[in-house]
């Protein structure tokens, strides 16, 4: 009966209500679905330990922090960090087993898209003795990572003899295009560069942390600034973001790409031929 109503309705529309009524309904559909390919963006400004930042895409969770990085099947981002045996400052949760909880100091990262102040031809990001957890999976993984202006990218992941969790099937090269959603988010970290970016600090080597080139021009490895600054944490948010989130569902080939990035390998004899 409420079938034959609605076709009953739509036969009385005009053409003109007709054409408004269905895009109503595709705008609304359309709507629907961006809400589902949209990644929600948060960042913490805990005073001396860098920007830290939390991804969710709906269904897996992403924390990306100054040397560890987790992916979690979680459909939300947790307002709480949970803490272990932690003398700071925090709500008890379990007396036995001195478990705290402590609130986050998430901010929103505004996705919405500004005037671009530049372009981003290429990007090369250098990364040292970074953790990465993806469910019970935990791997380090020194790492070279490219993406060109058509948002293809290239990874080189040395596997290392001397370091824990190095084990692992994963050392080789990649070579991939970023989704759609990612790209999205890619675009979005772009047009928040502005031209001061380009200005360089080599006053520390880097080893225990991460090398930036734009452009093919080297631009920063201080890791005394490049954590605690937006622009340059943003960049190192995503290339690790796509580490945790393309490579363990890949297999490596290996052929090493060759990728610019102004670091020498660690162990040179360690590396995947």
């Amino acid at each position: 009966m409420e079938v034959f109503l609605v076709l009953n309705f739509y036969i009385m529309l005009s053409r003109k209500s007709k054409y408004i009524l269905y895009i109503a309904i595709l705008g609304l559909f359309t709507n629907c679905n961006k809400e589902k390919e949209e990644i929600n963006v948060y960042y913490n400004t805990t005073k001396g330990d860098g920007l830290s930042w939390s991804l969710n895409d709906g269904t897996y969770t992403y924390s990306i922090g100054f040397t560890s990085n987790s992916k979690i099947k979680e459909n939300k981002i947790s307002e709480y960090n949970i803490v272990v045996d932690s003398l700071a400052a925090g709500d008890l949760v379990n007396k036995e087993k001195k478990t705290y909880y402590i609130k986050n100091n998430l901010k929103s990262y505004d996705l919405i898209k500004n005037k671009n102040q530049m372009k981003l031809n290429d990007l090369v990001i250098s990364a040292v003795y970074h953790y990465y957890c993806v469910s019970e999976d935990c791997f380090k993984a020194p790492y070279e990572l490219e993406i060109d202006n058509h948002n293809n990218v290239k990874i080189n992941i040395e596997v290392t003899q001397f370091q824990r969790y190095t084990e692992t099937e994963y050392g080789g090269s990649y070579k991939f295009k970023l989704e759609p959603k990612d790209i999205d988010l890619y675009n979005t970290i772009q047009n928040k560069l502005s031209k001061n970016i380009f200005v360089t600090d080599t006053t520390k080597n880097g080893i225990n942390g991460h090398i930036i080139v734009l452009n093919k021009k080297f631009i920063n490895n201080n890791y005394d600034i490049i954590y605690d600054d937006m622009q340059y944490s943003s960049l190192l948010m995503f290339a690790d973001y796509i580490v945790l989130k393309y490579i363990p569902s890949k297999k490596p080939s290996k052929a090493i790409h060759n990728i610019v990035s102004f670091r020498k390998p660690l162990f040179p004899e360690s590396i995947v031929e």
